[in-house]
C-alpha cells in the first residue's frame, strides 16, 4: 500500500476512533449520572416507603399501648367529644369527684384524632378504615379498598405512589388484625379473632424528598460534567498526540519510501552484480539487471526462485561441497557483518566462472537480510596467470644470466681491475669471479702484427 495512503487512511481511523470513543465516553457518563440520579429517586422513596412505615409502627403502638389499658379517658370537649359509637359500654361517660366529665377514647378514636393532628403538624395523612365501617369516615377511598380487598388474600402490605388531594404521595397500608380486647367493639360486627378487620392506611407527601433528592442530584450532575469535561480533554489530547505521531510516520515513511527509491535506482543502475538473499532459506529474494545478465537468468523473477548453492559448481576449487560452504560464509557474514572471498559461480547455461563476492548484513523494516556483490574476475584471472607465465620466464632467464654493473675501476696501462678488497686482478680473472663467463685466448690481427710480425707478412 502506498505509504501516503496509508498514513491518510489511519487519519481516517484516528478521527472515527475519535468519535466513537467521545460517543461512548458521553453515553457511559450519561448512564453513570442516570443512574446516579435514579438511585437518589429511589432513595427518595424509600426515605418516604420508611417514614410510613414508621408511621404505622408508631400508630400501632398507640393502640397497643390503648388497648392494654382498655381505651383513655380524657375530658369531653369540642374537639372530643362522646364517641356515639360506644353506646355499649356502661363507663364510656364518667364524672370526677371534683365533678369533671370524662369520656372514654378506645384505640380508633385516638388514632383517628392522632392522624388529624399529624396531617396538620407534618402534612401525613394517616386514616384507619374497613370494608364494614362504624363511623362513615372510617369508610375506604378506592386505593384503599383494592388494599383492604388484598388483605383479605394474604398480603400484608400494599406500597405504592399515587395521587392524593391533587399532590403526589407515597401510600402505605397494612392491616388491622382482631384481637380479643377488640371484640368488646366489633364483636356485634361478626368479627372473630384473628380475622382482619380493616387496616390503617399512611401517606407521606412526596414533594419535599423530590426536593432533597434534587439538592443531593445536582452536585452529582456537575460531578459527572466535570469528569465528562476531563474525559473529553484526555480524548483529545490522545487524538492530538496520535496525530501528531501519524505526521511523523507519514514522514517517515516519505523518507523511507525517498531512501528506497534512491537504492533500487543505485541498485539498478550498478554496474556490480547486486542481489539479497533472505533467512531461512537463504534463496535470493532480488538481483538488478547486472546479476540477470551475469547469470543468464534471463529476468528477476526467474533469477529469485533459486539459491547461492543452486549457482555453483558441485564443489569448489578447494574440493569443499558448494552447497556446505556457501551456507558457511552466509554464517560468517551474519556473525561479522560481512565477509569477503572468492568464489566459482555457473551460469545458468552451466558455464562456470571466477569471482569477488562480498556479503553484508542488512536491516529494513524488522527484517534481517544479507546483500551481495558479485565481480566476474574472469578477465583479471587471465591477466593474473599471463603475468605469472611472464614472471616465471624472466626468473628463469635470470637463473641463467649473471650481468656486471656500476663503475670498475680499471689500471689505464696494464688494464688491471681493483676489487672491493683493494686487490688488483687481471681483467679476466675478475670477470669470471663475478660472472658465468669463462675466457679463451686467442691474438688479434693489431697484436699478430706488433708480436708476430713474420705470421703477419705471410699472411
Amino acid at each position: 500500500m502506498n505509504p501516503f495512503r496509508s498514513s491518510l487512511f489511519n487519519r481516517r481511523q484516528l478521527r472515527c476512533m475519535t468519535w466513537l470513543l467521545g460517543t461512548l465516553w458521553t453515553l457511559v457518563v450519561a448512564a453513570s449520572a442516570a443512574w446516579n440520579a435514579w438511585l437518589m429517586r429511589e432513595g427518595m422513596f424509600q426515605a418516604a416507603a420508611q417514614d410510613a412505615l414508621n408511621s404505622f409502627n408508631k400508630d400501632m403502638l398507640y393502640r397497643q399501648w390503648a388497648t392494654l389499658h382498655g381505651g383513655v379517658y380524657v375530658p369531653v370537649t369540642a374537639f372530643t367529644p362522646p364517641n356515639p359509637y360506644l353506646t355499649n359500654v356502661v363507663e364510656r361517660d364518667i364524672v370526677t369527684p371534683s365533678g369533671r366529665r370524662l369520656t372514654l377514647i378506645n384505640p380508633e378514636y385516638m388514632a383517628r384524632q392522632v392522624h388529624e393532628l399529624e396531617t396538620q403538624e407534618f402534612g401525613t395523612h394517616g386514616h384507619i378504615t374497613s370494608l364494614k365501617p362504624l363511623r362513615p369516615e372510617n369508610a375506604p377511598d378506592a386505593w384503599e379498598a383494592a388494599a383492604l380487598r388484598a388483605f383479605e388474600q394474604g398480603r400484608t402490605e400494599v406500597i405504592s405512589r399515587e395521587l392524593l388531594h391533587g399532590q403526589s404521595h407515597l401510600r402505605l397500608m397494612k392491616p388491622l388484625v382482631t384481637e380479643a380486647t377488640c371484640l368488646k367493639c366489633h364483636a356485634e360486627q361478626g368479627y372473630h379473632e384473628g380475622d382482619v378487620r380493616g387496616g390503617i392506611s399512611i401517606a407521606v407527601p412526596l414533594d419535599p424528598y423530590r426536593a432533597a433528592a434534587q439538592a443531593r442530584t445536582w452536585p452529582i450532575v456537575g460531578a459527572h460534567a466535570g469528569l465528562w469535561a476531563l474525559g473529553t480533554l484526555g480524548i483529545l489530547l490522545g487524538r492530538r498526540q496520535m496525530r501528531q505521531r501519524l505526521d511523523e510516520q507519514l514522514q517517515s515513511e516519505e523518507a523511507l519510501r525517498a531512501s528506497e527509491n534512491r537504492f533500487r535506482s543505485l541498485f539498478d543502475s550498478s554496474r556490480d552484480a547486486v542481489m539479497t538473499l533472505e533467512p531461512p532459506s537463504w534463496k535470493f529474494t532480488s538481483g538488478n539487471p547486472a546479476t540477470v545478465a551475469m547469470f543468464g537468468a534471463g529476468n528477476e523473477a526467474r533469477f529469485v526462485t533459486i539459491g547461492p548453492w543452486d549457482l555453483s559448481p558441485e564443489r569448489q576449487p578447494d574440493g569443499r561441497a558448494s552447497a556446505e560452504k556457501a551456507r558457511e560464509m552466509i554464517e560468517t557474514a551474519m556473525r561479522e557483518g560481512s565477509h569477503s572471498f572468492e568464489w566459482t559461480h555457473r551460469r545458468i547455461n552451466g558455464e562456470a566462472f571466477p569471482a569477488t563476492v562480498l556479503l553484508s548484513r542488512m536491516e529494513a523494516a524488522g527484517k534481517v537480510f544479507l546483500q551481495a556483490t558479485c565481480r566476474d574476475i574472469t578477465e583479471q584471472k587471465q591477466m593474473e596467470a599471463k603475468r605469472d607465465q611472464l614472471i616465471g620466464e624472466l626468473k628463469a632467464a635470470t637463473a641463467q644470466v649473471k650481468t656486471l654493473s656500476g663503475l670498475l675501476p680499471i689500471c689505464s696501462g696494464c688494464k688491471k681491475i681493483r676489487d672491493d678488497k683493494g686487490h688488483w686482478s687481471q681483467v679476466e680473472k675478475y670477470i669470471q669471479r663475478h660472472s658465468e663467463a669463462t675466457f679463451t685466448h686467442g691474438l688479434c690481427p693489431d697484436c699478430i702484427k706488433k708480436y708476430f710480425p713474420g705470421l703477419s707478412n705471410a699472411e
